[in-house]
């Protein structure tokens, strides 16, 4: 015999899908993702419900003899169907593509929804824990953690006069271990010259060191730095 739920139940976990569908697309809509606070409470809203009509709602065919009641038959077109869905949170704007987290997100929610529906509460509420710290917390620390790892390059322009020594300058770069990764000379030999280089520079180096070595150098009379 097909189970069946209670009608206080039935609208306790479809609250419950709700509320925890709502706590992700709060991050969204504060993140200003196209998906945001409604769309998510929609989405496990109906995942939670479809699930719902699968497992319990055959509970009156039941007992027929051509019935074969298999429960999760919807939940798994629930994952199918919802891929559409995340895909339309995809944008692409010129080179950069926007809204891929936000497509996992609402995946992520109907996932939530089928749980609650099925009355897995515990495994419900540390999916949307766990996804609401994904959301707020990896992405400050992994902007740190990226930018500790992350070499950066910077653009130098050196001013040297006649008769300096332009090996020095390649000489505080090693020192630095900073690499050269494009250098040009402007100017003659004999007169003032530029160097136009980019650098890219370890972790731990800061421009502002580059230019007070560089500018240590006998006959260096400027030094101009960007990025």
């Amino acid at each position: 015999m097909a189970p069946t739920l209670e009608w206080w139940e039935l609208g306790l976990r479809l609250l419950g899908a709700a509320a925890f569908g709502g706590m992700i697309g709060f991050e969204r809509e504060y993140s200003d993702q196209p998906a945001g606070f409604r769309t998510h409470i929609l989405v496990t809203l109906g995942a939670a419900l479809f699930t719902i009509a699968g497992a319990y709602g055959a509970a009156a065919f039941a007992g027929g003899d051509l019935v074969r009641f298999d429960p999760t038959r919807v939940a798994a077109q629930v994952v199918t169907g919802i891929g559409f869905l995340g895909a339309g949170a995809i944008l692409r704007q010129g080179i950069n593509v926007r809204g891929l987290t936000t497509a996992a997100s609402i995946w992520v929610s109907a996932s939530i929804g089928v749980a609650v529906a099925l009355g897995y509460w515990t495994a419900a509420a540390f999916t949307t824990g766990i996804a609401l710290g994904s959301l707020l917390l990896l992405r400050p620390v992994g902007r740190v953690v990226m930018r500790s790892l992350r070499k950066s390059v910077i653009k130098l322009v050196v001013d040297v006069e006649s008769g300096a020594r332009l090996g020095q300058v390649n000489d505080v770069l090693d020192r630095l271990r900073a690499r050269v990764q494009m250098m040009k000379i402007v100017g003659e030999a004999d007169g003032e010259r530029q160097i136009v280089m980019s650098l890219e520079m370890p972790p731990h180096l800061q421009p502002s060191e580059v230019v007070d070595a560089l500018s240590e150098i006998d006959g260096v009379s400027e030094v101009d730095w960007s990025r």
